[in-house]
C-alpha cells in the first residue's frame, strides 16, 4: 500500500479521549488527528516522537488521521485497520491449499470476522486478523491490555474448528522492531490461555511482518508465533 498523497511528518504531543492525538509541524503548527488505535498503545506515544498523518476526505470531522510512528526501537503503523487491507490484497495464505477470492468481513452468526477464502471444498476458511504494535526486545506481544473480546473471539475460532470450520489467526506485526510473535501471558492469561487452546484443536496461526516506511505498506515474511513461552 503506497500513502498517496505523501504524508505529513510530525511530532507527537499527545493523545487524549482516545480517539484524538495532537502534534506539531516542523514549523511549530499545531495539528489535532483522528487516532484509530483504540488499544493502549504500548511504547507509542513518547512525547516528541517524529510521526506521520494523512489528510482526511472531505467532510470528515478531523482534517488529518494519525498513520505512522517512530519508537527507539523501530517503526510503527498505528492505524489498526491497514492490517486487513494489506491482508486481503496480498497473495492469499496457503494454510488450506489452492483457495479462490477473498471476502472482508463475513458475518458467522452474530460475529464478523475479518476475512474469508473460499477453499476446494467449498467451505469459507475465516480468518481473524490481530495488529501487533508492542515491541520489547524483538518479541511483539499481543494483547497489550487485557481483551476480553480478542478472547472471545478465539474462542469462537476453537469452537467452530472443532465442528470441522477451515479458521485461523493471522498476527499482523506492524513494527519493524517485532520478530517474533508472542502472547502477552503476564497481561491477559485468559487470551493466552485461549489461543493456546485454539492451536491444539486445529485452529491456524500464523504471523506476518509489515515493512513500514512514511511512503509504503508492504506485507513482509512470515514471523514465528511462540505459544509456550513465558510472557
Amino acid at each position: 500500500m503506497i500513502y498517496d498523497p505523501a504524508l505529513l511528518e510530525v511530532r507527537f504531543v499527545r493523545r487524549y479521549q482516545r480517539f484524538f492525538a495532537e502534534f506539531v509541524t516542523i514549523d511549530g503548527q499545531q495539528r489535532i488527528a483522528h487516532c484509530a488505535n483504540t488499544g493502549r498503545m504500548t511504547g507509542l506515544l513518547e512525547v516528541g516522537a517524529r510521526a506521520w498523518i494523512r489528510v482526511q476526505p472531505p467532510g470528515r470531522k478531523l482534517g488529518y488521521a494519525w498513520e505512522l510512528v517512530e519508537t527507539s526501537t523501530g517503526m510503527a503503523c498505528v492505524n489498526t485497520a491497514r492490517a486487513n487491507g494489506l491482508v486481503a490484497d496480498a497473495e492469499p495464505l496457503s494454510w488450506w491449499g489452492p483457495v479462490t477470492g477473498v471476502r472482508r468481513e463475513p458475518r458467522v452468526g452474530a460475529h464478523r470476522f475479518d476475512l474469508a477464502y473460499r477453499t476446494g471444498s467449498g467451505r469459507d476458511a475465516l480468518i481473524e486478523v490481530k495488529t501487533v504494535t508492542w515491541a520489547v526486545d524483538g518479541i511483539g506481544y499481543f494483547p497489550d491490555a487485557p481483551s476480553a473480546r480478542a478472547t472471545a473471539h478465539i474462542r469462537l475460532l476453537t469452537e467452530l474448528a472443532s465442528r470441522g470450520q477451515p479458521v485461523g489467526v493471522l498476527f499482523v506485526a506492524m513494527h519493524t522492531g517485532i520478530s517474533t510473535i508472542r502472547p502477552a501471558a503476564m497481561i491477559d492469561p485468559a487470551f493466552t490461555d485461549a489461543l493456546r487452546q485454539a492451536a491444539a484443536v486445529g485452529v491456524q496461526i500464523g504471523a506476518r511482518r509489515v515493512a513500514v516506511t512514511p511512503s509504503a505498506l508492504i506485507l513482509d515474511a512470515a514471523l514465528p508465533v511462540e505459544l509456550t513461552a513465558p510472557g
